[in-house]
């Protein structure tokens, strides 16, 4: 009866080890690289779950990164000074990818990709 208890709670053990490790190395949440790469600084809204959220000005020839929770359809607006504003096509961003996001004179394209979990 002793050893039952014993091998019981080693199994238990593991089994609770082996879920953490594998919900950790799952939920590596949401990575944005947002470059811009126009001429001018320009100022970037990202809007989800019609909530909208100012990332701030990124200077041209920047890049900045964040990092996010949930996932959601998000579109990202910019705004240059001269008040010209231009749109991304909305996009579903799920946990575990990168989103790049670059900026241009004339567009705002945006592309995701699977992270790679980084050896802890």
């Amino acid at each position: 009866m002793r050893i039952s208890r014993l091998i019981f709670a080693t199994l238990l053990v593991l089994a609770i080890s082996t879920t953490f490790v594998f919900v950790k190395g799952v939920d590596r949440g949401l990575s944005f690289q947002i470059l811009n790469d126009s001429s001018q600084a320009v100022s970037v809204t990202v809007t989800r779950r019609d909530k909208s959220r100012d990332l701030g000005t990124i200077e041209a020839g920047s890049r900045i990164s964040l990092m996010a929770r949930d996932e959601a359809l998000m579109v990202f607006a910019v705004r240059s000074a001269d008040g010209r504003e231009i749109e991304s096509q909305p996009i579903y961003i799920t946990s575990g990818v990168v989103v790049n996001i670059s900026i241009t004179q004339d567009s705002v394209d945006v592309s995701s990709t699977m992270s790679t979990p980084k050896n802890e």
